[in-house]
C-alpha cells in the first residue's frame, strides 16, 4: 500500500508498493519496479555517477492510474490500478495480505497492463551532495526522507514481506547500504 512521503520540490506524495502480487512502486505519477530502483540504489551507492538512470513508466493523465481503494474493495475497477486487481485481487482473509517476495515474476504481465494506460519512461536518480537531497525524475528528497523511501521497500511497505523475508535484490541493495 503506498503510504505518503515528503519531498522538497512537490510536497506530499504517493510511493509505494500497491499491488501485493507485483514489486511495481508507485511513485506519484511514475511506476518503477523494485527490482530496477534496488538495482539503481546498488549503482548509486557504488558509483561516482552523479546521475543513475532508471526504466519507469509514466501515467499522464491522473484519472487513469485508477481507484486503490475501490480496486482493493472489489467495488470500482478503474485505470491501471482497476486492471492489476481484476488480474490479482486483495485476498479474501486479511492475514493473507502480504507482499509477496515473488511478485517480480509477474513482470511482463504487470508491464502489458500499464502500457494499457501510460508509457514507458526512464527517470534519473541524483544526488546533491552540497544540499543532501536526492533527486529522482522530478521529485527532490532530503536525505532523511529519501531514505524513509528506501526502508519502505526494505521492509516491504505495509503490510510487509511476506514471513518477513525480503527477496534477494532487496537484500542486495540493503547490503550494498551496509
Amino acid at each position: 500500500m503506498p503510504l505518503a512521503f515528503e519531498s522538497e520540490s512537490h510536497g506530499t506524495i504517493a510511493f509505494g508498493f500497491f499491488n501485493i502480487y507485483s514489486d511495481l512502486l508507485l511513485l506519484d505519477h511514475y511506476f518503477i519496479f523494485a527490482t530496477d530502483f534496488c538495482e539503481a540504489i546498488c549503482q548509486f551507492i557504488s558509483s561516482k555517477q552523479k546521475e543513475i538512470i532508471v526504466p519507469a513508466y509514466i501515467i499522464e493523465d491522473i484519472t487513469k492510474i485508477g481507484d486503490l481503494h475501490g480496486a482493493i474493495s472489489g467495488m470500482r475497477y478503474t485505470g491501471f490500478i482497476g486492471e492489476t486487481y481484476k488480474a490479482f485481487p486483495f485476498p479474501n482473509d486479511n492475514n493473507d495480505f502480504k507482499q509477496q517476495t515473488d511478485g517480480y515474476i509477474n513482470k511482463v504481465v504487470f508491464e502489458k497492463m500499464i502500457l494499457k494506460f501510460g508509457s514507458c519512461a526512464v527517470i534519473g536518480l541524483q544526488r546533491n551532495i552540497n544540499n543532501q537531497e536526492v533527486t529522482i525524475g522530478p521529485f527532490i528528497f532530503s536525505q532523511e526522507n529519501f531514505s524513509r523511501l528506501i526502508e519502505y521497500v526494505i521492509r516491504g511497505g505495509y503490510p510487509q514481506w511476506l514471513d518477513s523475508i525480503a527477496p534477494y535484490y532487496v537484500l542486495k541493495m540493503k547490503e550494498s547500504i551496509s
